[in-house]
């Protein structure tokens, strides 16, 4: 089973803002050791982050599959 949870909007010290997530897959070992999955942008473009787990299936479930 995959866990994707803790949906969170970020700003970083350097000027970025990401979209983060924990991940854990059930079985297995961590193989994000702690930091989930992220994707950043430019802090002036954060209004284009979106707060929806979507993108956030494609990485683990291709993992998961292999």
């Amino acid at each position: 089973m995959i866990e994707i949870k803790n949906l969170r909007i970020e700003d970083t010290s350097d000027g970025w803002s990401r979209v983060a997530v924990d991940v854990n897959f059930e079985g297995m070992d961590d193989l994000y050791n702690g930091e989930g999955i992220w994707f950043s942008t430019p802090s002036k473009n954060k209004h284009m982050l979106s707060e929806s787990y979507d993108a956030f299936l494609l990485v683990p479930l291709y993992i998961a599959m292999s």
